[in-house]
């Protein structure tokens, strides 16, 4: 019965690579932004400029959801970029205990699970220590919500294996 036991479940394996995947990607992301830093105001503006730009070859409600997207962004990294270090590092500790929490699971030990509901929750709740309300979507955050949620279920399913 403890040989059985021993055994990973498939579906903690896969799981496990999607969050590794979707965590270190991010990771990366932050560091990257350390690494070119805070941008100005112009160089926002310019990448606002330029997503339009490429638009323009489009038409119809492409075109115009290219534009409000662009426009959005603008908006977001405007009202993010007075506190840029400060999201960095409370996304880079957040992305750190999601990780930390896969990496325990995967050790057995149920105190992963807990860890990664604790990220998933701050994951979502954290825009809105930095953005306006204005700008964060329901249909963003209802989307956040599910795929957290699908993720704990799945990982829940694999508590029994977890000492």
């Amino acid at each position: 019965m403890e040989e059985l036991n021993s055994v990973k479940p498939k579906v903690l394996k896969v799981v496990s690579v999607l969050s590794f995947v979707y965590i270190g990607f991010h990771i990366l992301t932050m560091l990257v932004g350390l690494i070119y830093g805070k941008p100005t105001e112009e160089i926002l503006l310019d990448k606002k400029v330029k997503s339009i730009e490429m638009a323009s070859g489009l038409t119809g409600t492409l075109k115009e959801a290219m534009v409000e997207a662009a426009e959005l962004t603008y908006q977001i990294s405007l009202n993010l970029n007075p506190n840029f270090y400060l999201n960095i590092i409370v996304s880079l500790l957040t992305l750190l205990i999601g990780l930390t929490g896969v990496v325990l699971m995967n050790r057995k030990n149920k105190l992963g699970f807990h860890l990664y509901i604790v990220y998933s929750l701050v994951l979502i709740g954290k825009v809105y220590l930095f953005l306006p309300t204005s700008l964060i979507s329901f249909e963003s955050i209802t989307v956040q919500f599910i795929i957290s949620g699908v993720l704990i279920f799945l990982y829940s399913k694999t508590l029994s294996w977890m000492k």
